[in-house]
């Protein structure tokens, strides 16, 4: 079994802050009923400047997760590229790394906890408001 990298909220919200590039890939279930929307993640990091937000934005991945997890991608991502993973809770990011590891994906980080995390630890980080 792989050794993951696990990651914060502000680990994450560093790699912003510095605009060091990777990819992120949110895991959510495209339902209706799902209690984490889709673009949840973004609400996380609305305390930053409009400038950060937006280069937040172009990291989030466009593609098939299912041909990255089967090693088919359409070549936009590299096997080096690094790539962030976020579930509802941590426990999918887990399964999908491996998966992506199992192609040859090299560099891949979990948000530890999950979106659910993520969120609290941006609400309980104190941001000067002026």
């Amino acid at each position: 079994m792989s050794l993951l990298n696990k990651i914060s909220f502000y680990q994450l919200e560093n790699l912003i802050l510095q605009k060091v590039p990777f990819k992120f890939v949110e895991l959510f279930q495209n339902s209706s009923s799902d209690t984490f929307a889709k673009g949840s993640t973004l609400d996380a990091f609305k305390h930053l400047n409009p400038y950060y937000q937006r280069f937040f934005k172009d990291q989030f991945l466009a593609a098939d997760l299912d041909q990255l997890v089967q090693g088919s991608s359409d070549g936009s991502l590299a096997f080096e590229s690094p790539i962030i993973l976020i579930c509802q809770d941590g426990l999918s990011s887990n399964q999908f790394a491996l998966a992506l590891e199992k192609v040859g994906y090299k560099n891949i980080y979990l948000i530890e906890g999950g979106l659910a995390q993520l969120l609290a630890d941006a609400k309980m980080a104190s941001y000067p408001t002026s």
